[in-house]
């Protein structure tokens, strides 16, 4: 198997650990609260425990290149505003799309 693949796999399992049974569109909240416990302490493990360090990687490296991958088969993509201000603004415009059939 490719290391690509064995990384979906790797991120298949850990979403079904972070949704643990419930239902994401049911309980936003607290799937959403298992997925920043589990940012959190992963980061930390990789920087053995500097939040500095951590917070930067979320920042600068994480959170665009995540944002960049949900939206890497949008045709003609204008550039995103990943800051929290650009994401309130996309939402409040009603920005949608079909939803992804990622099935866990």
């Amino acid at each position: 198997m490719s290391e690509a693949k064995k990384d979906t796999q790797r991120a298949r399992n850990a979403a079904l650990a972070i949704f643990d049974g419930r239902d994401p569109a049911q309980d936003i909240s607290g799937v959403l609260m298992t997925l920043e416990h589990t940012v959190c302490a992963v980061l930390l493990q990789m920087f053995d425990g500097d939040e500095i360090k951590a917070s930067l990687m979320l920042q600068q490296g994480l959170c665009p290149s995540a944002v960049q991958r949900l939206v890497a088969d949008l045709p003609n993509q204008p550039p995103i505003d990943s800051s929290i201000d650009g994401v309130r603004e996309s939402i409040s415009k009603g920005a949608r799309r079909a939803p992804r059939s990622f099935k866990v």
